[in-house]
Formats: structure tokens, sequence, C-alpha cells
């Protein structure tokens, strides 16, 4: 709450009290910056000449200005009493007057955030004096990183999001551009700010791997970093998730201040082994390791937010790190056993060398003893011999039976942020095996700590990859969508699977280009083209969600530059900040790849990927509807239409849904007319009341009825349903499938809206008999078709319950007339237009009579009459060419088969039992279960769509026998396209 505060005495006695116990010593931190900072309370904000002064927001560069403060604190206030208590909701701050005419406001927390309050100092004016207290308020929130961008006002200070190429004509055909990288705001937005106010995120790795230990360290910024949550990472195909803790910002001196410095550019150098070279000004994070010996220490982190970690630096290892290269191995007075506790072992004491981690120590073997296993030294007489051909002024060994050390070399730096199958390429040549203790070092950056430091380290880099990419993500949701997007999600929908990251846009695409976009624009053809049938209904939604369309929309407003197109790369990781003159911008720059462009080596396009990146128009157009359809989950329709216009697609004088219901006008209705019965009946099928029954009877007149009266027919509100249609059930897949693939969600969906699908629905519900032919022949196609499903569903029922298995899709194999599916979708569109194009008849209908039957009858066990048929037809559409089904006799007996479901050498699935068959069949459905229930074991398992264009000119592999056979023969697959 923001109240005044008269200078009296304590609120004991009531009597007055000199200004300087207003002072916020009592509860600010008195440490001041050494570069003069110009905050009173000690907390570094921004002072520009020309902007005056001001908190500047990290990801979008927005400022809070004094004369902002009040409106800025009574939003956020008010934002966290929706959340949490609606007592605190805040007041107008109410300042009082001083007897030496001076005021003076004061300004208390929310209990809910247990802060101290704030006083400002006294001015000359009631307006002076609210401000300072509530810039002071603001800026104690965003020093403990509670205030994000969504509070800093848009005044204007962020680069618009302009492409200078806007309207350049896009290449045709499918042809790569080659765009601007946009790179996060927020390390240049904080770059120049005071290096001695550091702020710390603590990494710690959870679910630490068995047999590896992972230290906490510190990430360490100049302005806090927003919250970030928990990171997955993948260290040699095993899953572990890195999580990040706020800490409180703390101050260190110049000689503190250059030692992390030196410490954060010798643990750069060890993880990368190469020459690192810049200055503390290019560096805008420092690394540090975390103390956690001792207990008490050890919960602190979580007990509080923001508490403060200084103190748990270990201060002289840090110093060492900085200062020394290596040490040696052995040391007097100390075991073989102590000294090799948890290190990191070179073989020669310089600093960029090979590394190893220790295995065992051998007291088995000594110097002398001849190496039986370690093809390196396989052709000498001993270690010790092998070591005097390999040194020169080799001298003798003070002790020649100490034991040997078998050791394993350390990995260069890796991508830890894919879950793809990953393999450390091998040297050409074997590598050491075995080392003498006395003539090896260990490196000083693990310290005291050991290994488990450098283990971690090992990981910042993919870190701060996805740190990097989590920035991206914020900085476009806060500019473009005002935040109003899951950034989770956000984070999906701007990556391609081409980057290899955990999560991509496919699952995300299908929602927004099947789904709500085709819905949103379904509508607004409806309503903007009361006149034109369906073909011209076709025409003008495919020009609007053509991928062209999409395209040019993203690339106005600069879109492509925030794709996350490309996997991570540690090989051309650096701590420094390279700052050229478009970083950070949001300008889209277009270069259209030529064929005469020289070929560039890998290195090079390593580098050059950092800044551009080349994209596909189709992988644009991707990513709008993956956006699309992330801010449909994350908000509503409504937050959904806003994003949809926001990124370009052409929706001409709509802004908010409640247009559409403003854009449409009334047309003519069907000549045909139910009576109240028939109304009345149809009503209590769909289970809900028309506002406008002449909807109704038009979404029940057939085409042909149009031959003979002029009539208006079905074809117009089929359009419209169809579109309703696929919203629904995609949402429902999504919700009822959460960790589906989006191969499989599209084999669902296919098999649910499918003609014979629908159709048995409109005749299992009755809806078939209200409908109005002039056709004869037509008529008479519905009635067999109805007779031979209702017989089909009774021998359904008694099949299932005998076999003790659920309901099939037992309609497959029979043809139906069109005409009972458009029915079943008119009248979704029928009753969405009835209520103003609201939601709540059509859903009404479809909870009602669609998605039960659904529900029952359609899943992944049940898309065929054999589940392994259903399995191949996964992989397909999942693109892998490496899956097998092994089926094998138990002791080469035929009493009890086996059958394993194999992807690239991993076993998915297997069962046995007495018959082939029946084993076959339990195999595959263990395996669709599997799939169903590890959305993630494709994309950890299964390259091939990635490698698809390495295997180009390949042989296929028609004609392999891949184990899918519904009986005890084989089958020949089919080779995938």
């Amino acid at each position: 709450m923001v109240k005044s505060s008269q200078q009296n005495s304590a609120e004991s006695s009531g009597g007055p009290i000199v200004s300087s116990r207003l002072s916020p010593s009592s509860y600010i931190d008195q440490s001041t910056s050494q570069n003069g900072s110009n905050s009173p309370s000690g907390y570094f904000f921004d002072v520009n000449p020309d902007t005056g002064r001001h908190i500047k927001d990290p990801m979008t560069g927005r400022r809070i200005k004094p004369s902002d403060s009040v409106e800025v604190l009574q939003r956020f206030l008010a934002d966290l009493s929706r959340e949490t208590n609606p007592a605190t909701l805040t007041q107008s701050p109410k300042v009082e007057k001083l007897l030496n005419d001076q005021y003076v406001c004061k300004v208390d927390f929310p209990v809910e955030l247990s802060l101290p309050s704030v006083f400002g100092p006294s001015r000359p004016s009631r307006a002076q004096a609210e401000e300072d207290a509530c810039f002071q308020a603001c800026q104690r929130l965003f020093d403990l990183g509670l205030l994000n961008s969504r509070f800093f006002p848009d005044n204007h200070s962020t680069p618009a999001l302009t492409s200078i190429f806007a309207d350049a004509p896009i290449a045709t055909g499918g042809s790569l551009n080659r765009y601007h990288k946009i790179r996060p705001g927020f390390w240049n937005n904080t770059i120049d700010m005071d290096a001695h106010r550091l702020y710390p995120t603590v990494v710690e790795i959870e679910n630490q791997p068995t047999g590896a230990s992972y230290a906490r360290m510190l990430i360490l910024t100049r302005s806090p970093l927003p919250h970030l949550g928990k990171i997955s990472l993948f260290p040699f195909n095993a899953r572990v998730i890195a999580s990040m803790h706020h800490g409180a910002a703390f101050q260190v001196n110049d000689e503190k201040l250059h030692t992390l410095y030196r410490y954060t550019l010798r643990l750069s150098r060890a993880l990368t082994n190469k020459p690192l070279e810049g200055t503390l000004k290019q560096m805008p994070y420092l690394f540090a390791p975390l103390d956690s010996t001792a207990a008490e220490k050890d919960s602190v982190l979580y007990n509080k937010p923001y508490t403060s970690v200084v103190d748990l630096i270990h201060w002289e290892s840090v110093k060492l790190g900085a200062e020394v290269i290596t040490l040696p191995l052995i040391v007097p007075d100390a075991s073989i056993e102590e000294t090799c506790r948890d290190v990191v072992l070179q073989d020669r004491c310089t600093e960029l060398s090979r590394r190893f981690d220790l295995v065992r120590i051998r007291h088995d073997l000594t110097p002398h003893s001849k190496a039986e296993d370690s093809p390196r030294e396989a052709g000498y007489s001993s270690f010790l011999e092998y070591c005097k051909s390999r040194r020169r002024d080799f001298g003798e060994l003070r002790n020649n039976d100490q034991p040997m050390l078998e050791v394993t070399p350390i990995p260069p730096l890796l991508d830890f942020t894919s879950p793809a199958p990953r393999t450390v390429q091998q040297p050409p040549k074997a590598s050491l095996k075995y080392l003498i203790p006395e003539l090896c070092c260990k490196i000083t950056i693990p310290a005291r700590y050991g290994c488990s430091v450098f283990r971690t380290a090992q990981m910042l880099p993919s870190i701060l990859h996805r740190i990097d990419d989590m920035l991206v993500t914020k900085q476009l949701n806060e500019v473009l969508f005002d935040g109003s997007i899951d950034e989770h999600l956000l984070l999906s929908a701007l990556t391609p699977v081409a980057a290899r990251a955990e999560h991509d846009y496919e699952r995300l695409e299908l929602l927004g280009r099947d789904a709500f976009l085709k819905y949103m624009s379904s509508t607004f053809c409806y309503t903007a083209l009361p006149e034109k049938g369906e073909g011209g209904l076709h025409s003008l939604r495919n020009t609007i969600v053509s991928n062209k369309a999409l395209v040019s929309g993203a690339q106005s407003i600069g879109l492509p530059g925030y794709i996350r197109g490309r996997p991570f790369v540690p090989g051309i990781w650096s701590p420094f900040l390279a700052r050229g003159s478009d970083e950070g911008s949001s300008t889209v720059r277009i270069w259209t790849r030529l064929a005469s462009s020289p070929k560039r080596g890998k290195r090079t396009r390593q580098q050059e990927d950092q800044y551009t990146q080349t994209i596909a128009d189709k992988a644009i157009a991707d990513v709008v509807e993956a956006i699309i359809g992330a801010a449909y989950i994350s908000t509503d329709k409504e937050g959904a239409l806003r994003a949809a216009k926001t990124l370009g697609v052409a929706l001409p004088q709509v802004e908010a849904w409640s247009d559409f219901k403003a854009l449409s006008t009334t047309t003519a209705g069907s000549s045909h007319h139910l009576s109240t019965e028939q109304l009345h009946a149809v009503e209590h099928i769909v289970g809900f009341k028309f506002k406008r029954s002449e909807l109704l009877a038009e979404a029940l007149t057939h085409s042909s009825m149009h031959a003979q009266s002029k009539t208006v027919n079905y074809d117009r509100l089929e359009f419209l349903g169809d579109a309703i249609l696929d919203l629904y059930v995609v949402q429902d897949l999504f919700d009822r499938y959460p960790h589906l693939s989006s191969g499989g969600l599209s084999m669902l969906r296919s098999a649910m809206v499918v003609n014979t699908t629908l159709a048995t629905i409109c005749v299992l519900s009755g809806i078939y008999k209200f409908i109005s032919y002039a056709s004869t022949d037509l008529k008479t196609k519905v009635e067999e078709f109805a007779v031979r499903i209702k017989a089909l569903y009774h021998l359904e029922l008694q099949q299932s319950k005998a076999e003790s298995r659920p309901l099939g899709q037992f309609w497959v194999n029979v043809v139906a007339p069109k005409s009972l599916s458009d029915v079943v979708e008119a009248i979704l569109g029928a009753l969405f237009v009835s209520e103003d194009f609201s939601d709540i008849g059509a859903s009404t209908f479809f909870k009602k009579q669609i998605l039960p039957f659904l529900e029952q009858h359609v899943r992944i066990q049940t898309l065929s009459h054999h589940p392994s048929k259903t399995l191949y037809e996964t992989f397909h559409a999942e693109k892998c060419e490496e899956h097998q089904m092994v089926k094998a006799s138990e002791n080469g007996l035929t009493k009890c088969s086996g059958t394993v479901v194999i992807v690239h050498n991993v076993v998915l699935a297997e069962d046995v039992d007495p018959s082939p068959s029946i084993a076959v069949r339990k195999a595959a459905s263990a395996a669709l279960r599997a799939l169903e229930g590890d959305a993630g074991f494709m994309t950890r398992v299964c390259d091939c769509r990635l490698n698809r264009a390495l295997k180009k000119g390949q042989k296929s592999k028609a004609g392999v026998n891949l184990g899918y056979d519904p009986d005890e023969d084989t089958l020949n697959a089919k080779a995938v396209e």
C-alpha cells in the first residue's frame, strides 16, 4: 500500500523526529556503487543526461521515469492483489506536509512480499514527494526481479519491428532466404551497467545421474535475469534438470570484480581449450562456484527467495582459479587417494592441454609395468619407457613404486540442449588410458570442489544458449503480444525441427493451422462474403491462410529473425559479447542465397550462423501458425485473434471476435421449413435450442433441392461447420493426448473427421431422418447406408463384448454418402451463426453427440483392424526409417513366441504369447501406448527427419522385411517416401 508518512515521532510516542531518521538506512544496503551510482539507496539505475533519471528494462529497453512511477506501482500492486488478496489493492498516496514546508511520502508493501517500507526524501511539493517515493519503490521491486517488462510503459524507446524489405518479392518454390538473427537485447541493455553490483542466479543440476556429482554455480549479471524456471539438459543421452534460483544482489570491490573476471576467463578457456581473450566490458556475465560444504548453508537457498549468496562464494578458491593454471598432483605428506579425490587431470602442466577424468587408482600397476590393455603403450616394455620416448630431457622418477592412474578423456564441449542421439567423435589415435601421478597436474578451476564444478561448468554454455532462447522469446512476447502468450509454448512455436530441441513447433502448428486459423478465417469468409457459395469461400480462405500471405505478414513485423532455427554449436561458444551495428536490432534483413555464392567452410558457416540464419518460407509460415496455436492455448480465441492480427493475417474490419457479428448480414433462409415436431426433435438430438430456426432448416437442405426451387442449401454452413469441427477435435486431442506427437495427432484427427465417421454419427444419432433431398437415388443410398451401419454397430457391440476389447471402427470399409457428413458439419455451423458466432451451441452439440462417439470408437489402438499396421503408419507419419518388429520363438519352440519392437536399436516394447499373431498384436499395442505416453521418445531416438537430405539417392527399403505382419506370414513393408 502506498501511503503518506508525516515526520513525527515514533508511532508509539507520537512525538516529532528529525528528518535524518527518515533515512532508508535501516533497511537498505549501505554499500554503494564503486562507479558512483546515483541511487541514494545503493541500487543502480541509469542516469542519462538526455533521458534523465530512469529504470531501464533490460528485456525491451523501455524505461520507468519518476513521472511514470506512481502509475507503475499502482498497476503492480493491483496485479498482485488479483493473484493474492484483494484487500492489498493500493490506494492513492497521501503526502503529509512537514513543519518546514517540505513533504514526504512512505510506501508500504503488502505483507505477501515481506519487504520493508520505502521512505521517500523530503521535497518542496506533494507531487515530487510522491514521485520520488514511488520511484524508489519501483527501483526496489526491479532490483528483486519482481517488476517485469509488462509493467514498463511503452514510451517508444524501442525500435519498431518493421522490415526494411517488407515490400520485397517473396521467392517462390520453397527457396531459402537469409535473415539477420535477433539476439537477446538483455545483454546489450546491461553490458554498460555498473559491474560492481551483481545479480546472482544459482544454477543447480537436479536428478543427478548415478555416480556423477554436479556442484552449484552462480551466473552473475549486471541486471536481474527474469524468472527462467527450469531447463532440460541431455548429457550423454540422459535427461537432467537445471533449476534457476535468484539470490540477493551484492556489491563487490574492484579487486573481487577483477578476480571474478579472471576466474570466468580461465574457466571459459578450460571449457573450450582455446586461448580466449576479451575485456570485462565485453563479458555480459560472470561465473562463480558455490561453497556447499556446510550443511546449514545447503538449504538456505530454498527457505526464502532472494537470499544472500555472497557468503557462499569461496573467494580463496576463486582467486586460486583466477591466478594459477595448474597444480602438481603429488603433494608431500598426502596419500594418493587424498590428492586424487574428485580432480580433473592433465598430462602436461600447460593451460591448453588434454584433460582426463580419473576412473580408478591402479595399485596393481606401477610405471615399470607392461601395458597389457592400452594400445598406445603396447609397443613399449613399460609405461615409463613410453613416457621417456615421448618427452624430451626426461629424468628419473622420484618414486618408482607409485600406482598408475586409469583415466578416461574428458570430451570436448558438447551440445547438451538436444535430446537427439549424440555420438562423440572418436580420435583417430588411441587415447591415453594410464597416467603416472608424478607426471600429472590437476587444474585449479575446480579448486577444492573438484570435478563436480567442472561437470556443471561444462553445461553452462548449453544453459546460456537456452537462456538466450528464453530471453529472445520474452522479448518478442513483450514487444508484440504484451506478454499474453505462455513463454514455454511461444519458444516451442519459434523452434523448427532442425533446431534439435526438446520441443518444437509441430504440435502447435497443427493446432494453429488445421484448427484455429482455419476456424477464424472461415468465420471471416462466411461473414464477409454473404452471397458467395462454397467455392468462393474456399478461394478467399486459401488466399488468407496461404504460405505466401503468412510469410509476407511475418516479414513485415520482423518475425523471421526471432525463429530459433539452428542447434547450438558449442565449438564457437565464447563468454564475450560480440557487439555489431545490428546487434539486438529488430530489423529484418533478407539476403537471398544465390546459386553463384562461393562455397563456405564448416567453421565459416558456423560463425555466420551466429548472426544470420537461412530459413525456408514454409518454415516461417509454420512458425506463424504455431504462434497462433500457442496464443489460443495461452488465452482464448480473442487472444488468438489478436495474435493473428499482429502477425499480419488479413482480416479487414475485424479487431475483436464481436466484429464478426457486426460484419455479418442476414441472408434469405431456406424455403424448406421444419414443422414444430421436427424442430423439437432435432433440438433434442443436438441438445440446444436454436435462436434462428431457419438456419437449422438450411443446414438440413441438400443442394439437390436448390435445382428445383432455387432454395438455399447447406453448402455455406457446411463450409463453416467443417472448420468448427476441426477446431473442436484438435482441441480435444490436445487435452486428451498431451504427450502424443503431431504425427499421431494428425492420424487421429483424420480418422475422426473423415466422411464415413461423421456419416455414422449422423445415422446413429438419428439426424439423417430429417434431411431434405430432391434426389430419389441419393435418398435410397442414404437409407441403405443407415441399415448397414446399424447392423454393423450391433455386431460390433456383440463382438467387442465377447472378445473383451474396446469398441473399434466398424464402419471403415463402408462407403458413405457425403451428404450425411455434410449435414453434421452444417448443423455445427448453424448453431454457431445462430448464437452470433459464439461456440455455446455448437460445442453443446459436439459434446453431446460427436465427442462421446469419437472417444468410444477412435483411439490410437483402433485406427485400423490391426495395431501393427497402426504402428507402422505412426512411424511413417514420424518419417522414421529405422524401425522393426522382431519375432522369434522362445528357445526355438513354437509354444511361446515373443515380439520386440525396435526403433534405432532401442527396444520400445515387447511381449510374449503362445500365439505368434497375438504376440505381434500385443507388442504393437504396447508400443503404441509407449509412444502415446512419451512424446519425446522419437525426438530422442530418431533423427531420420533431419538426415533425409543426406540419404537421397540411397537404396529404398522396399521389400525389406520389417516384421509388421498381422498373421504368421511376413509382410513386405512399403518404402518410406
